[in-house]
């Protein structure tokens, strides 16, 4: 997806488990009001919040603060449960979940992290994730990219054509200019929201890693990843700009930028992210088979990119028992532009720029219900394949061509 011209807060779990000694209970869930400016319910806030404090005595000032002021800002803030989209910087809970496992769990991954972790084992983690992504990249470009030979058609002066092959790099750098999603741009488009994607993937895989893994803060987490995939996506277009067949492109590197920044928006606002995904489908295509080139990277015309808005990011859908399970999708693709013959191949394939819009399965709402009922290392595996991944056959999208 990287291949140019080949080109939540975090969702609330239970509270940790204490000794059966210390005899907590998880506190009754509060009634909401569908008005903002009327709070009825501050002073059983507040005696909760007595309540709490008294049983949580053994923790430090700062979770008890931070359990005082969640349990108030609940109450104050317990409208708009009307049919609504949810607010981004608010976390949502399911019904099932006290007001006290909120302000606990609000914390709680990153700082569970944070403490297990050693500051040295923190700065090696880092260096190891950051550096290897790199590496990573690195190579792949070096064998994918710019490494390779590159072949050019030459028109011969009785009218012939035949194909030489020079090296693709160059000691001149050079700019590019592809194009956005016209017809006579880089596949169409696909190529764009290709940049795109994997930068947005990159930002998002790497926070977790660093806050899961390496230990780092969230805020923190978020800030290194973002800031090391923009690095990379501008070392990548720099290294395409010392090739023949590519050069510096800066519609490529804008959509690198686009892609880190809906990462960050994503992690910054997890209600935002409990509403939207954005996800890579792909389906290898006849011109692909026809050529000898299912790679997903390179068959553009086998490639869709979707924006999903999710039932189940809205509380009150998601409380239904049949449309949490649904998705509304709007994607884009490009056919018959790569992989493709060549100019000079004497039948060329019909190009289209195509819009889709329809519904979806939410697949990962499903399986919580169904398979993965409990939390596990394969439900949480699963539901990150499915967070990027659109699986074939589990939507139903209407085709929209650009180019009629």
């Amino acid at each position: 997806m990287i291949d140019d011209k080949r080109m939540h807060l975090p969702a609330l779990m239970p509270a940790p488990a204490r000794p059966a000694s210390h005899g907590r209970k998880s506190l009754p869930e509060l009634p909401l009001r569908a008005d903002r400016g009327v709070q009825p319910q501050t002073g059983a806030c507040v005696k909760l919040v007595r309540t709490v404090e008294v049983r949580r005595a053994s923790l430090t000032a700062t979770p008890r603060a931070a359990l005082a002021v969640a349990l108030l800002a609940a109450c104050s803030t317990a409208a708009a449960q009307g049919l609504r989209l949810p607010d981004l910087d608010e976390p949502w809970r399911p019904a099932c979940c006290s007001l006290a496992q909120a302000a606990d769990d609000t914390q709680a991954p990153a700082a569970a992290a944070t403490d297990v972790v050693s500051d040295a084992d923190r700065r090696f983690r880092t260096r190891a994730l950051v550096g290897g992504y790199a590496a990573g990249v690195a190579l792949y470009g070096y064998f994918s990219w710019w490494g390779k030979d590159v072949q050019r058609h030459v028109v011969n002066d009785d009218g012939t054509v035949t194909v030489e092959t020079l090296p693709n790099r160059t000691s001149k750098f050079r700019f590019s200019d592809e194009g956005w999603f016209g017809t006579d741009s880089v596949a169409g488009g696909a190529d764009k929201l290709g940049h795109a994607f994997a930068f947005y993937t990159s930002t998002r895989l790497l926070t977790t890693a660093l806050s899961d893994w390496a230990g780092q803060p969230r805020g923190d987490a978020i800030g290194l990843a973002a800031a090391t995939s923009a690095a990379v996506s501008l070392a990548i277009e720099v290294f395409d700009g010392y090739t023949l067949e590519y050069g510096f492109s800066w519609q490529d590197m804008a959509m690198n930028l686009l892609g880190v920044g809906a990462g960050v928006l994503l992690e910054t606002y997890p209600r935002a992210d409990q509403l939207i995904d954005l996800r890579f489908q792909y389906w290898p295509s006849d011109d692909a088979k026809k050529y000898g080139e299912t790679n997903p990277f390179n068959d553009y015309s086998g490639q869709t990119y979707l924006l999903v808005f999710k039932a189940s990011g809205v509380p009150e859908l998601q409380r239904n028992r049949w449309l949490r399970y649904l998705e509304l999708q709007f994607g884009y693709g490009s056919r018959g532009y790569s992989p493709h013959p060549g100019p000079y191949a004497p039948e060329q394939p019909v190009k289209e720029r195509n819009l889709y819009f329809g519904v979806g399965l939410n697949l990962t709402e499903l399986l919580r219900g169904t398979v993965f009922k409990e939390p596990s290392t394969a439900r949480r595996v699963t539901e990150g394949f499915l967070e990027y991944l659109q699986v074939p056959g589990t939507n139903l999208l209407y085709e929209y061509n650009l180019d009629d």
